[in-house]
Parts: C-alpha cells; sequence; structure tokens
C-alpha cells in the first residue's frame, strides 16, 4: 500500500513538471536552473534575478538584462531554445547588465558600482577586470570585491602573471604600445616604459626597452643583471638564455655567464644542462680546396668583390674577405652589388648602401628598384621619384611611373600623361601625352586623342598623329595602320609604299598582301618580289623564302630570284642548311639543292636539316642517319634523333638516351631516363634516378651518382649527394670533396665557401 502511494506520488510528479515545460514558452517566468547548491537562477519575462535555493528568499530581484560576465560565450540568449547557462558568482560577487551596459552587483542584491561598463570578466577571487569603449578602443581597469578601483580603466590591456600576483598592463595605440607591471594593489612595479615585456612561471620578467634591449627584473620589480640583452628566453631566477652579440649563451641568478655566448641555439635540457648548437665553420677556399679564411656564422655568401653578406640569426650584415665588418647584422636581406651599390631591406622597407656599407639611400621606400645606368628608381607614398649612385635626388617623387634610361632619357607618366626626363632630372619632353614608347634612334611614339605618331627628342611633331597605331619595320621604317591600307612610311612620314596588308619581317624586309597576293618589299625599299605569290614566307634567315602559288610550292632566294620554281609535287620544305633544303614530294621527303635539284630522292617518311654533313632521315616510322650522297650512315634504330655536334648527336632507343657518332657507334650507350643540353654545351644525364654529367664529345665527366647538378662558370661544376655539396671541374676531377653541407661559388674571384655543420652537444652545468 505504501509502495502505490509513493508510485502515484511520483507519477504526479512527473505529469506536473511536464504540464508545466509542455504549457510554458521556452523564455517564461520561473524557469530556475541550478547552477550551484546554494543559488538559483530565475527569469521572468526575459528579465534575470536571485533566488537562494534553501529558503526560496529573492537575493536579487529579476530586473536585469543578464547576470554574469561580459565574455561568456556559451551563454544562450533567455528568448532562445534551449538550456540558459549561468557563471556562478566570483566571492559572492557577479556582473549585471543594465540597458546595454555592465556593473558589480553581490548576492544580497547590493549593486557595488553603477553600470557604466561596456565589459566586466572575473580575473580571479576578488579582482574584477573592467572595461570601458572610447575612440581608441576598449580601455581596461581592474575593481576589487567591494567595487573599489585598483586601477583606473585607462589600459589597452591587462594580463595576469602565471600565479597571479603581478598584472602586466599597456599603453597606448597599436604599434605605441607601452608596457608596466602592477601588482595587486595598485602599486607600480615596473613603469611603462618598455616596448614588450615577457614572464616566467615563477614570477621574473624580462622586459624589452625602446632601442630593443632586453633587461631582467624580479617578481619585486628589481634588476637581478646589470646588463641587457638582444634577446631573453628560457629564464627564471635561476638562469636564462640570453643573445649577445646575436649569439646565445646562458647566464645565472648572479649575472655571469654559465654558457658562454657562441652558439647558434641553446635549449636547456631538464635538470641535465643545456643542449647547444654550434655555428656552422665556413671556410673561404680556392679552387683546390686551400683554406684562406674561416668564418662563424649561420651563413655567409659573396655579394660583390671582397664582400660578403653574413647571417646571425634573422639578420644580414656586411663583412670582407678577411672577416673586417663592415655593416653589422641589421638587414633583413643584402642584394649583389652593381656598380659598387647593393639593394638593402628591413622591415618590408628598401634602401641602397655602397661597397663600405654606408647607407646611399635610407631604408624608407616601400619599392626601390635599381637600373643599368646607376640610377634608383623609388617609391614614395603611390609616386615614383629618381636618385642617382650618389643618392642625390635627380626627380622627386611626383611621378606615377619612371621608365629606365634609353639614350640619355627615360618615359615618365605624371598625373595620367607620358612625357621624357634626363638624366639631369630636366622633363626635357612635358609629360602631355596619353601614351609613348621610348626612343628608336631619334623617334619616339606619342599617342593623343586615339591616335599615334612620330616625335623627336625636342618633342615637336615628326609625324602628326594620324595613325591608329605604328609598327617598326627597320631602320627609320614603320607600317602606318590607317582602318584601312597599310602604309609604309619613313622616320619623317612620307610614303613609301600602300597595301591591303604590310607585315615586318626580320632585318628590315616587310611581306606585302595587295589585291590577295604577296610580295616582298627589301630594307631598301626595293620591291624585290612583286605581289604574285598566294603566301610568301622565311626559310632560312631571310636567305631563301618558300612561296606558294595554288598548290604550288617553290622558293626564292633575298633579291627575289626563283630558286625552285613553284611545283604541284612539292607539298612542304624544310630551312635552308649546309646547301640542301629538305622537300616533301608527293608522299615522301628527299632534299635539293639551291638550284632546286633533287640531289636526294623523296623516299624517306620524314628528314630533319643537314648538320656537320649528316642528315636524320625516317624509315618505317624510325630515324637513320644519311650523308649528302644519300649513303646510309647510321641503321634506323631510333625513336628521336637530334642534329649532329662535335661528330655526335643525340639519340633516344627504347625511352634511354645516349650519344652516337657517325661511325653509328654509341659512344654513350642509349641507357639515360634523362639528357639535358646546357648553356656550355655538356648534358646533364639520369640513370637509375641519380645524375651525371657529360661533356659535347660524349665523355662522362661525372658520375651519374648525384641527386642535384649544376654548371658554374669557368667548367666548374657544383653536386649534392645526400645533403652534402662537393664540386668538380669541366675533366671531371673533383675539386672540392663531397662532404660539406653548403658550398657557395664566389663568381667575383672564383672562390668557395664552404661550411661544415657542427653536431649539437650536451653542456652540463653544475
Amino acid at each position: 500500500m505504501v509502495r502505490s502511494q509513493r508510485t502515484v506520488s511520483l507519477r504526479l510528479s512527473i505529469t506536473f513538471s511536464l504540464l508545466f515545460l509542455l504549457s510554458a514558452p521556452a523564455w517564461a517566468s520561473q524557469e530556475l536552473l541550478d547552477f550551484t547548491d546554494r543559488y538559483t537562477k530565475k527569469v521572468t519575462d526575459g528579465r534575470w534575478g536571485l533566488v537562494e535555493k534553501l529558503s526560496g528568499a529573492q537575493l536579487i530581484p529579476t530586473r536585469y538584462e543578464y547576470l554574469g560576465w561580459s565574455d561568456d560565450r556559451y551563454l544562450l540568449d533567455p528568448r532562445q531554445k534551449g538550456p540558459l547557462r549561468f557563471h556562478p558568482p566570483a566571492g559572492g560577487v557577479l556582473a549585471y547588465k543594465r540597458e546595454g551596459r555592465w556593473g558589480l552587483i553581490n548576492v544580497k542584491g547590493k549593486a557595488l558600482t553603477k553600470a557604466r561598463f561596456d565589459e566586466i570578466r572575473s580575473l580571479r577571487e576578488g579582482l574584477f577586470q573592467v572595461g570601458i569603449r572610447s575612440a581608441a578602443g576598449m580601455r581596461y581597469g581592474l575593481v576589487d570585491e567591494k567595487g573599489r578601483e585598483i586601477l583606473p580603466p585607462q589600459f589597452a590591456s591587462i594580463s595576469p602573471n602565471y600565479n597571479m600576483t603581478r598584472l602586466v598592463v599597456s599603453q597606448g595605440e597599436a604599434r605605441a604600445f607601452r608596457f608596466g607591471v602592477y601588482d595587486l594593489k595598485g602599486e607600480l612595479v615596473l613603469p611603462l616604459d618598455y616596448i614588450a615585456v615577457r614572464q616566467s612561471p615563477d614570477g621574473t620578467f624580462a622586459a624589452q626597452d625602446p632601442s630593443g634591449q632586453w633587461h631582467l627584473y624580479t617578481l619585486e620589480g628589481t634588476a637581478w643583471s646589470n646588463q641587457s640583452w638582444q634577446d631573453v628566453r628560457e629564464f627564471n631566477r635561476q638562469h636564462a638564455v640570453v643573445k649577445q652579440q646575436f649569439r646565445w649563451g646562458v647566464i645565472g641568478p648572479a649575472g655571469n655567464f654559465i654558457v658562454k655566448p657562441q652558439y647558434r641555439s641553446v635549449e636547456p635540457k631538464g635538470g641535465e644542462g643545456y643542449l647547444v648548437e654550434p655555428y656552422p665553420q665556413w671556410q673561404l677556399v680556392d679552387s683546390a680546396n686551400h683554406s684562406l679564411k674561416t668564418f662563424v656564422y649561420e651563413s655567409i655568401y659573396p655579394v660583390g668583390p671582397d664582400r660578403y653578406a653574413y647571417q646571425i640569426g634573422d639578420r644580414i650584415g656586411l663583412t670582407t674577405a678577411d672577416d673586417q665588418p663592415l655593416v653589422a647584422p641589421t638587414y633583413d636581406s643584402i642584394g649583389t652589388f652593381r656598380g659598387g651599390k647593393a639593394l638593402v631591406r628591413r622591415d618590408s622597407l628598401f634602401g641602397v648602401i655602397n661597397l663600405q656599407g654606408k647607407e646611399v639611400l635610407p631604408v624608407a621606400y616601400a619599392i626601390t628598384v635599381t637600373d643599368s645606368g646607376g640610377f634608383f628608381r623609388v617609391r614614395e607614398n603611390r609616386y615614383w621619384g629618381l636618385y642617382d649612385s650618389l643618392g642625390h635626388q635627380i626627380l622627386a617623387p611626383v611621378y606615377d611611373s619612371i621608365g629606365t634610361f634609353h639614350e640619355g632619357r627615360c618615359l615618365v607618366k605624371k598625373r595620367g600623361h607620358y612625357g621624357f626626363a634626363n638624366a639631369q632630372g630636366k622633363e626635357i619632353i612635358a609629360a602631355r601625352f596619353d601614351s609613348a614608347t621610348n626612343f628608336l634612334g631619334e623617334r619616339a611614339q606619342a599617342y593623343i586623342g586615339g591616335r599615334t605618331g612620330l616625335i623627336g627628342p625636342d618633342g615637336k611633331w615628326r609625324v602628326q598623329p594620324q595613325y591608329l597605331a605604328l609598327i617598326p619595320a627597320g631602320a627609320d621604317r614603320y607600317i602606318a595602320l590607317t582602318g584601312g591600307p597599310h602604309r609604309l612610311i619613313d622616320a619623317n612620314g612620307l610614303f613609301r609604299y600602300e597595301a591591303d596588308t604590310l607585315r615586318p619581317m626580320s632585318e628590315g624586309y616587310v611581306q606585302m598582301k595587295k589585291e590577295g597576293k604577296w610580295g616582298l618589299i627589301a630594307p631598301d625599299d626595293r620591291l624585290v618580289v612583286p605581289p604574285k605569290y598566294d603566301s610568301i614566307a622565311p626559310l632560312s634567315r631571310n636567305e631563301l623564302f618558300v612561296v606558294r602559288l595554288g598548290e604550288k610550292w617553290g622558293l626564292i632566294n633575298r633579291s627575289g630570284k626563283v630558286v625552285l620554281a613553284p611545283n604541284t609535287r612539292y607539298k612542304n620544305m624544310q630551312p635552308l642548311s649546309e646547301g640542301m633544303v629538305g622537300v616533301h614530294i608527293d608522299r615522301g621527303w628527299g632534299f635539293v639543292d639551291q638550284q632546286g635539284r633533287l640531289l636526294i630522292a623523296n623516299r624517306y617518311d620524314a628528314v630533319r636539316p643537314f648538320s656537320e654533313g649528316m642528315a636524320a632521315a625516317m624509315i618505317n616510322g624510325r630515324w637513320a642517319y644519311i650523308d649528302q650522297r644519300e649513303k646510309l650512315r647510321i641503321q634506323p634504330y631510333y625513336e628521336v634523333a637530334d642534329p649532329f655536334r662535335n661528330g655526335i648527336a643525340r639519340v633516344q632507343r627504347n625511352g634511354l638516351w645516349g650519344f652516337v657518332n657517325k661511325s653509328g657507334k654509341e659512344v654513350l650507350p642509349t641507357r639515360n631516363t634523362q639528357m639535358d643540353r646546357t648553356e656550355n654545351g655538356n648534358y646533364i644525364v639520369q640513370e637509375g634516378g641519380w645524375y651525371g654529367l657529360v661533356n659535347g664529345q660524349g665523355l662522362q665527366i661525372v658520375p651519374s651518382k648525384y641527386d642535384l647538378i649544376s654548371e658554374l662558370p669557368q667548367g666548374k661544376v657544383l653536386v649534392r649527394r645526400n645533403h652534402f655539396w662537393g664540386v668538380f671541374n669541366a675533366q671531371g676531377r673533383s675539386l672540392i670533396p663531397t662532404i660539406y653541407s653548403e658550398v657557395h661559388y664566389n663568381p667575383f674571384d672564383n672562390t668557395f665557401l664552404t661550411a661544415e655543420a657542427k653536431p649539437t652537444r650536451l653542456i652540463r652545468v653544475e
């Protein structure tokens, strides 16, 4: 019977609870959610209050927009569906929100501050960070659990230290912040004189002054070392890893060095000591690997005669071959010297230094560009100016753009218009054109009102702006586009020819099309070929031209004389080489001489031009080689057959590359998957995934066992294998063994810089 009554009671309780939940909207009054064992939150018509659970007494009336902390990112608005979350009070105090502003209130309902803040959050028990929005952004202060102001809301940031006993604060605006330290009573520990402050777990501080130097302070604000450092990290009251003269070391509690500052990096290794990484040892060596000088830097590389850029940390300096530093490592980069000047960069700004390391142009420009004349174009506030090699201003920064110098003039653009300036900084032709080109001789094209003409050095029109475009066609000649017929004019605008179409060719030749037929104009304005062909095109450096009449193809020379009369038998032609022209006749290829005589019958699938008396000829889909008497010198074995050079030709068989000589012997067997010719006439080959080098005679001078090969000037070859570098000469002799972590070639004196990496090691400290 007792069990039955309990069951009924439980069912009634569940039923009434379900009815309550189903009948009330999500934001309705009397929704109670527990957040501690003592208090619960009460929300009525979207207004918040606080109720004591045990007595049911309302401690804070339901009149506030919110109770909690302003940084509660997980809170759901009471009008939204889902659970309501609530931060419990901190030490009996919580924040309230009223009319969009925040204040402090205790659990007894007493307002501790007015609702005058834009932010409030609990910093630690009994202390609260408040914020007021200003024109400069949010400004923060500190109040206690009684609402008393500890720090006025005037700081850009407030951050407690690890053990919540000190506050690191900042004032100012972006890029101009100053940092200091206060205690929890509002007493100043470190003045706001520093541009950065770092903290350690034991309460020690490292502060950086405006000059960039770091200082160490105790929890009480006492300096525990009289020295300052370039950088400080991994510090506490017992030790600090510090940087001095761009090298890392360790100081002890008395400020003395327990690990000398001579390392690339230093890391504490538990209680065992310090793991140190030495700088690599660099050697300046000659081509015989004889040591000339030793350097100890992170990196060093040549930038000019007797000038080297060296790196320590993330900064670059300038030194000599005798290691006499000219510039401390203060730059992000130093470029190669040209004309005794080099570009330097620091923090995205550029300047120029001379060989002595002096800044000819200060590092103050967003963009700096050098040209071959020793001038520097700089960009200031969206506009360009010009300086000479001594750093003297030639043109004020008022131009939209400044071009490079040509024949003593540079093209400038100002307020959307173009003109010209000279090397003395005078605007010799006013910026009045819509567009312009650099001078070619005594003429430059200029555009105005959608038309183009030619101006002279004085800026006066030599050809009035009447054409749509002018196309250079040799010395002092232009093809003028009118919108109708094309005109060939001289530099003064005089007509030479008019045709339906004119096209420039190399060496001053011009193709002419008139009434559907093409002819040829010589550089001296002679009409060497009247317009009578359906097409005309150069075949070999304007020595021969291919002409077509309907389906007939033929050859003419540069004087217009017919070399090979147009014939329907000719389907295609190749460039003239060694007096022979490859021609496609009927169904096969052969060769004719410059008189049009068929010397090699048209029996081949394809041919390539002659080279060193040999031509590649395709027979049944494979390439062979024939001589000028049509003797088959090399059988048709190959998928690819290149022209002969130095008595050998590069060939491919079964997808692999090699060399064959004129007798058909493969002087370099076809076993390389890659074979690329270099500028020096050698070949980088790949065999079995490794690279080697073969010279132009087919001799392998560097064996195929390297993962990278690069040719250097004066016959040197840089190689790498398994991250180690070395150098060979052109005869394949090893000059520098492949044992170095880095090798830099110095083109200014034909020396090398080699780096030998030093392993990290553990230094034990008592």
